[in-house]
C-alpha cells in the first residue's frame, strides 16, 4: 500500500509520530504537523529526501490551521489521507473545570478536528484513487472513567462526528474512520501511574499495554484499499479490555 499524500497532526511524539513514521515507511509523502519540534531520525532523513515536511503550529488557532492545509496542498499538490491525532489529553474531577479549560479542550479535539476534516475534504475533492480520514479517539468515549468527564466528551463527539462526516463525505469518495486506542505507552508512564499500567496489563485478555505502533499499524490498515469497503466505523485498539470492562 502507498499512501502518496498524508497529513497527520499531533506528529511531534507518541501516537501521531508513529502514524507518520508508519506511513514514511510505506513510500508517502507526508506533512506532519507538530507543536513542539518532531525530533525523530527518520523524519529528518525523510525531510532530507523530499518526502516529509514539519509545519508547526496551535491547531486550537484557525490561523494555524489554515497554514498547515496550505502548506499541504503547496507541498503535495492535494491530499489522500488525513490522520486527526492531535489532542489536548487533561484528567479531573468536574468540579475542578473551569469554563476555559473546558472550551480549550473542545477547541482543539472537536473544533479543531471538523475544521481539519472539512479543509482534508476540500484539498481531497476531484482526486483519484481511495481517500479517506482517520480520527484518532480514545475508548474513553465510551466507557466512563473518574476524572475523564472533559476528555471523554470531546472523544465522543469526535466519534459521532466521524459517523455523519462519513455519511456526508462517502458520496465524494471518502471514507472517513476512527480509531479508539485504549491505554498506549509514552514515556513516563510507568512513573506517572503505575498502579494503573499493572492493572490495565492484568485484566486485558492481551495482557499488556499498547504501543504507539499498534495504533499506527491499524490506522495504516484503515487507511489502504484493503479498507475500501469500511467507512463510519470505531475501531478499538485496546488490547481487548473494552470486552472485560
Amino acid at each position: 500500500m502507498t499512501m502518496r499524500r498524508v497529513v497527520v497532526t499531533g506528529a511531534s511524539r507518541g501516537i501521531g509520530l508513529a502514524i507518520a513514521r508508519r506511513f514514511l515507511g510505506l513510500g508517502s509523502h507526508v506533512v506532519l504537523h507538530a507543536r513542539g519540534a518532531a525530533d525523530d531520525a527518520d523524519v529528518r532523513e525523510a525531510e532530507r529526501q523530499g518526502r516529509a515536511t514539519v509545519v508547526r503550529g496551535d491547531l486550537a488557532l484557525e490561523a494555524d490551521r489554515a497554514a498547515l492545509f496550505a502548506r499541504a496542498r503547496s507541498e503535495l499538490g492535494g491530499l489522500d489521507v488525513l490522520v486527526n491525532n492531535a489532542a489536548e489529553q487533561s484528567f479531573g474531577p468536574i468540579r475542578e473545570w473551569s469554563d476555559d479549560a473546558v472550551q480549550r479542550m473542545f477547541r482543539v479535539n472537536v473544533v479543531a478536528a471538523l475544521d481539519c476534516m472539512r479543509r482534508a475534504a476540500e484539498a481531497m475533492a476531484g482526486a483519484d484513487g481511495d481517500r479517506c480520514i482517520v480520527n484518532i479517539a480514545s475508548i474513553r468515549a465510551t466507557r466512563p472513567g473518574s476524572g475523564a468527564a472533559v476528555y471523554a466528551a470531546t472523544k465522543a463527539a469526535l466519534v459521532s462526528a466521524t459517523r455523519t462526516a462519513a455519511v456526508e463525505y462517502g458520496p465524494a469518495g471518502i471514507r472517513v474512520n476512527a480509531i479508539s486506542p485504549g491505554l498506549v505507552w509514552r514515556e513516563g508512564l510507568d512513573r506517572d501511574w503505575a498502579d494503573g499500567v499493572r492493572v490495565y496489563e492484568q485484566q486485558a485478555p492481551l495482557g499488556r499495554i499498547g504501543r504507539p505502533e499498534d495504533v499506527a499499524e491499524a490506522c495504516a490498515m484503515l487507511a489502504s484499499s484493503a479498507a475500501s469497503w469500511i467507512t463510519g466505523v470505531d475501531l478499538p485498539v485496546d488490547g481487548g479490555i473494552s470486552l472485560v470492562r
